[in-house]
C-alpha cells in the first residue's frame, strides 16, 4: 500500500492506492494519527486506487472517522473504487460513511462544513 498525504483550502487529502488490508493497517494508522498530531482535522480520503478492503481497513477508517468527529472534524471517502465501495455496501455501513464522486467535492464539502 501507498500513502500520498497532500493538501488543499486547508483539509488534508490521503491518497491510498493498493490494499487496504490487516497487514499494512499500520502505515495507515501511522497517516491518521499524524493528521491529528497536525492539527488536520477535516480530511478527504481518496480510495480510487484501493485494489482491496478487508474489514479490518474498513474499521480502521471508522475508528479514524469517530476520532475526527470526536475533535469537532470530519472525514469523506472520495473516488471510491468499485471494491471498497461493495465491501462498505456489503457491511451495511454506507450511512456511517460520506462518499463523494472527487476529491474537489470531498474538499467543498470539508470546507462547508467548517464554516
Amino acid at each position: 500500500m501507498e500513502i500520498e498525504r497532500d493538501q488543499s483550502n486547508g483539509c488534508a487529502i490521503l491518497r491510498v492506492q493498493g490494499e487496504i488490508v490487516l497487514e499494512v493497517l499500520h502505515q495507515l494508522k501511522h497517516e491518521f494519527h499524524r493528521c491529528i498530531t497536525d492539527e488536520e482535522y477535516y480530511v478527504a480520503l481518496n480510495l480510487e486506487h484501493v485494489t482491496a478492503l478487508s474489514s479490518s481497513g474498513v474499521g480502521a477508517i471508522m475508528g479514524f472517522s469517530r476520532e475526527l468527529n470526536e475533535l469537532g472534524g470530519q472525514l469523506i471517502l472520495a473516488s471510491v473504487a468499485p471494491v471498497a465501495e461493495y465491501v462498505i455496501e456489503l457491511l451495511r455501513l454506507r450511512e456511517l460513511f460520506t462518499l463523494v464522486a472527487s476529491e474537489a467535492e470531498a474538499i467543498d464539502l470539508l470546507n462547508a462544513s467548517r464554516g
